[in-house]
C-alpha cells in the first residue's frame, strides 16, 4: 500500500449546469458547486472491493437510474448517473459508497519503549517498574481502539527484556499487534514507512510514540515525543489521544465519521 492511498477518496463529476464535485479526504466530504458535462463517481479504495459487484452496488440502493460504467479495474469503481435526478443519485451512492469500510480499518500506535515506557529516572528499567508509563498506555489505547505496532530495538531477538514486555502487557492488559521491520542503515521513520506500505490493513490514523526527535516524514504531523528523563506523561497520552481521534495540534479537527452529504 503506498502512503497516498491510506485514505479513501471519492470524486464525483454531476452531468447538469450545476454539478456538484466531491472530494472524501481525512477531513470527510468536501464539495464545490461546478460545471460538468457528466457524473462519475471514482472510488479508490485500499481494500479489495471486488466483493461488490456491479449489481450489488447499484440493488443495494435501488437506483435504476444509474448505471456502472467501466470494469472493476483494481481498486477503481466508475459510475455513470443520467436523468434529472442524477445529482440526489449521485448523493445516494455516495452515501452508500461512504458506508463501505474495510473490516481491519484501524489506527496504530508506533510503540518505542527506552524513554517511554522507562525513563532515566528508573534507570531505564528492564522490568518497566513505573506503573504509571503503562497506565497512561492503556488509557491511550481504551480511548482511540488503537493497536500497537512495536517499534523499539525491544522488539529484536527474543531477550529477557522483550518477554517482560510482553509479561507487563499482560498484567495492564495490552497486546502488540505486529512489530515494524528491521532494515539495514535506515532510521525509525523509513521503518515506519515500510510498515505502512506493506501492511495489509487499512489505516486511518498513527502516532509514533518515541523519545527520539527524527522520524524523518513522519516528525511534524505524527510524532508525540517524550521526555527520556522522565518517559510518558499524561501530557503526552492527551496529545496522543487528540491525534488518533483526529484533533490536531494546529486546533483544528477532522472526522472519518460525519458524511455531510446524509440524506
Amino acid at each position: 500500500m503506498k502512503l497516498d492511498k491510506i485514505r479513501p477518496v471519492l470524486v464525483c463529476e454531476g452531468n447538469r449546469s450545476k454539478a456538484t464535485s466531491l472530494v472524501y479526504n481525512e477531513c470527510g466530504f468536501a464539495s464545490d458547486t461546478v460545471a460538468k458535462n457528466f457524473c462519475k463517481i471514482v472510488r479508490k479504495f485500499k481494500s479489495k472491493i471486488e466483493m461488490h459487484s456491479k449489481g450489488k452496488i447499484v440493488d443495494a440502493k435501488n437506483i435504476m437510474m444509474v448505471m456502472v460504467v467501466g470494469g472493476l479495474q483494481g481498486n477503481k469503481i466508475e459510475i455513470c448517473a443520467e436523468g434529472e435526478d442524477s445529482q440526489q443519485a449521485v448523493k445516494s451512492l455516495a452515501n452508500y459508497l461512504f458506508s463501505i469500510r474495510p473490516k481491519d480499518y484501524i489506527n496504530v500506535i508506533f510503540l518505542d519503549v527506552d524513554g517511554v515506557l522507562n525513563s532515566a529516572k528508573d534507570g531505564y528499567s528492564i522490568k518497566l517498574s513505573t506503573d504509571l508509563h503503562l497506565k497512561l498506555l492503556k488509557r491511550i489505547v481504551k480511548a482511540t481502539k488503537a493497536k500497537i505496532v512495536l517499534s523499539s530495538s525491544w522488539r529484536i531477538g527474543w531477550t529477557p527484556a522483550s518477554r517482560n514486555l510482553l509479561n507487563r502487557f499482560k498484567d495492564f492488559g495490552l497486546e502488540i499487534m505486529d512489530c515494524t521491520p528491521k532494515l539495514p542503515e535506515s532510521c525509525r521513520g523509513d521503518e515506519i514507512k515500510q510498515w505502512l506500505n506493506d501492511s495489509e490493513y487499512e489505516i486511518g490514523r498513527f502516532v509514533i510514540l518515541d523519545d527520539e526527535a527524527d522520524m524523518a516524514e513522519f516528525t511534524a504531523a505524527n510524532l508525540v515525543q517524550t521526555d527520556t528523563k522522565v518517559g510518558l506523561q499524561e501530557k503526552d497520552a492527551i496529545r496522543c489521544i487528540k491525534m488518533l481521534k483526529g484533533h490536531y495540534r494546529d486546533g483544528s479537527t477532522s472526522s472519518l465519521s460525519k458524511n455531510p452529504f446524509k440524506i
